[in-house]
């Protein structure tokens, strides 16, 4: 048997995973929004926890059972009386009941050992779940502390049937989508037994501004945050100031994974109660992890993370699907230089002749230098930009003069 105490990477372990060619769409529709994430994590060279995953056609096949279809049928009746918690209790008791195919159950075993058999993490990645247009985000479930072999098979179903949980029956119904049009990948993942974990938005959710970086932390695992169970210390940065705010809360419980499998609920020692969770320079890798994710999905992120023996594993990211103000325009005002020729505050009159001035000797050094001639339009409108008039004051406009200089010859090459 390969030895798998040093698998990191779940390509290692999941031919799905190593399809990333095929597209991350194509991904998303076998693996679900989550697995897919922690594939593009992966690809950017992130501490994600080894994992592997069983894909929505393992699901369909699976629920493609006499008494599962007797369910659906009688929970199709109840959710058109508006009875949606009788509709999941219908679908959710037939999954639970219902036996495994065997080489579903083999498989599953199988690659659990290859992780090497130790505790794990069972969570659900439905298809379609984090889009930024809608978001199953903590609707679903996830059975955190797997120690066994029963425990495997248990969560499994578990997972399968949160697709049709209450929640998510009446969230499907109020977004008009098929209450039952639901399929399921699951993600197994090595467990973090974790000091301290959270979550971050890489965009203010509640005031709207895309430029302060809020986190939300707890000591022990991430479920009792997300389940409202334990208070959460809140740390706000502001990336264009680096200001930092932290409110620490008074942090009285915590779920720990438990001995014998599974987790507990424990009480916080009371001298952790009130002091911050999070180091500086912790808030500082994660504001980091943020920026870059951000960047490479190209959208606000809803980060998942997690912190063991001080170090650093990130376990899920989805877009932000709260709308955030536009970031506009940023502009870095200096007057180096400048402040020699215009010291102190000067009028509006005297800033007009100034921007002028400037604007026209650069339009006449672009003519000297023959630059391009499409590029001379742009140029006239950004010339008179070089300048700003702040407080009374003028400053460069250096992100103007930044474009001016890219269009001077052979730039590119210097």
């Amino acid at each position: 048997m390969t030895d798998t105490t040093q698998v990191t990477d779940a390509r290692d372990l999941d031919p799905t995973v190593s399809t990333m060619a095929n597209g991350a769409e194509d991904l998303k529709l076998r693996i679900g929004g989550k697995g897919a994430q922690l594939a593009r994590m992966q690809q950017l060279g992130l501490p994600v926890p080894a994992w592997f995953s069983l894909d929505a056609d393992d699901y369909r096949r699976a629920l493609d059972h006499a008494d599962v279809h007797a369910a659906q049928a009688r929970a199709l009746e109840l959710i058109k009386a508006d009875d949606h918690a009788g509709a999941s209790a219908a679908l959710q008791t037939a999954i639970l009941a219902l036996p495994l195919p065997d080489d579903i159950q083999l498989d599953i075993v199988d690659r659990w050992k290859q992780l090497g058999a130790g505790m794990v993490a069972v969570r659900s990645s439905a298809i379609g779940e984090d889009s930024a247009e809608q978001s199953f985000a903590g609707q679903f479930d996830s059975v955190l502390g797997v120690r066994t072999e029963r425990q495997l098979l248990d969560a499994l179903r578990q997972c399968w049937a949160s697709a049709y949980n209450e929640r998510a029956i009446a969230y499907r119904a109020r977004h008009e989508l098929d209450p039952l049009d639901a399929a399921m990948a699951i993600v197994v993942q090595k467990q973090v037994a974790s000091d301290v974990s959270g979550v971050m938005f890489t965009g203010n959710p509640i005031s709207g501004d895309p430029l302060v970086t809020v986190i939300s932390s707890c000591w022990g695992l991430g479920e009792a945050l997300v389940s409202g169970i334990a208070n959460a210390d809140t740390y706000k940065f502001d990336r264009r100031s680096n200001d930092l705010e932290i409110d620490i809360a008074d942090k009285d419980v915590q779920i720990v994974l438990a001995p014998d499998g599974l987790t507990e609920e424990v009480t916080v020692l009371d001298a952790l109660r009130n002091v911050t969770s999070l180091t500086e320079e912790q808030v500082g890798e994660l504001v980091a992890l943020g920026e870059l994710l951000e960047r490479a999905q190209g959208h606000p992120q809803d980060v998942e993370w997690a912190y063991e023996d001080g170090t650093l594993h990130v376990l899920q990211t989805r877009p932000v699907t709260t709308k955030l103000r536009p970031r506009g325009i940023r502009r870095i005002w200096d007057n180096s230089n400048i402040v020699e020729s215009y010291s102190g505050v000067v009028s509006p009159l005297t800033f007009s002749f100034a921007r002028d001035a400037y604007a026209g000797v650069y339009i006449q050094t672009m003519g000297l230098l023959r630059i391009p001639r499409a590029e001379v339009p742009r140029a006239q409108v950004v010339t008179r930009q070089k300048l700003g008039y702040l407080d009374g004051r003028v400053y460069y406009n250096l992100a103007s003069w930044y474009y001016l200089l890219s269009v001077l010859p052979n730039y590119e090459e210097h």
